[in-house]
């Protein structure tokens, strides 16, 4: 299948442009905390006259209101504090919206300061599609399944997420950043699943540059989408989630999924202090084919 949507344009925020990201966007939606939202990371008095956005308003009306009829409307969408479930929620409510509107949209997420897994390992109680949205599907029924996993800090639950799907194949996607002890952590805590496939089978991606991960994941996707119902796993930095998000809209067929309890590893939603900040852009529109 291919998708009706035209994913474009797509670029790397990196640190020092991301504040002029967001300024010069039509509208800013994010969950506020005390620390890792970027508005408090950036400083508040920046956004006075910008419109700021929960998102748990109504987003639907809130992209009703303010979206342009003739161009596109910029939206910069923080992504540090919202959870994953609601993360998800979004993204499809911008796709559907995009089947009227053009839409710029600039992702932005605050990394957290280093810190330490702490060791516990949380049950897989639940394992299935995000959403209906994100639930893929497949010409062919019975095709074997080939997960691509995103890793973290969430000790097995990777492991055991791959082994409930029973997957015949999985690649692996190691999150690096400045910060080199979170990479040595995230290969110990995930020792036994990597240990299951060879070297070939591992990608390591930096946080700081996400368009080379979509570009990645795009090709893994693309190579073997006619041979493997895909599921898309994505575990560790919320980045990841929101590259395999919009893989999945780009990639109709692939499926993304959730593991309950991820968001019990560090990385999650935690209100935590900041160490660096960055992010995508991407144009979506939609075309009837």
């Amino acid at each position: 299948m291919k998708s009706n949507y035209s994913i474009q344009n797509l670029k790397n925020i990196i640190n020092n442009s991301a504040k002029d990201e967001m300024l010069s966007s039509d509208l800013i939606i994010t969950k506020r905390g005390q620390k890792r939202d970027a508005i408090s990371f950036i400083g508040e008095a920046e956004f006075q006259s910008i419109q700021v956005f929960s998102f748990d308003d109504d987003i639907v009306e809130v992209l009703r209101q303010t979206s342009k009829s003739d161009g596109s409307t910029k939206i910069a969408i923080d992504i540090s504090l919202i959870d994953r479930k609601s993360l998800a929620e979004l993204f499809s409510i911008v796709a559907r919206m995009a089947m009227v509107y053009s839409y710029e949209i600039r992702i932005i997420y605050t990394l957290a300061e280093y810190s330490p897994p702490s060791g516990e390992a949380h049950p897989n109680n639940d394992v299935k599609p995000v959403s209906n949205f994100f639930s893929g599907w497949s010409n062919r029924p019975g095709m074997p399944i080939l997960s691509v996993v995103g890793l973290g800090y969430e000790r097995d639950k990777a492991v055991g997420a791959v082994e409930f799907l029973e997957s015949s194949e999985a690649f692996l996607y190691i999150p690096q950043s400045k910060e080199d002890k979170y990479y040595t952590d995230v290969i110990r805590e995930n020792s036994r699943l990597m240990g299951a496939y060879p070297e070939s089978n591992r990608f390591s991606y930096e946080l700081e540059s996400p368009t080379e991960t979509i570009y990645s994941l795009d090709s893994v996707i693309s190579a073997n989408k006619n041979k493997y119902k895909i599921v898309l796993l994505p575990f560790g930095p919320k980045i990841f989630y929101a590259l395999s998000l919009l893989s999945s809209i780009a990639h109709p067929e692939v499926s993304v999924w959730y593991v309950s309890g991820e968001n019990e590893d560090s990385d999650s939603s935690q209100d935590r202090d900041v160490s660096d900040i960055s992010g995508f852009s991407f144009t979506i529109n939609y075309s009837e084919k």
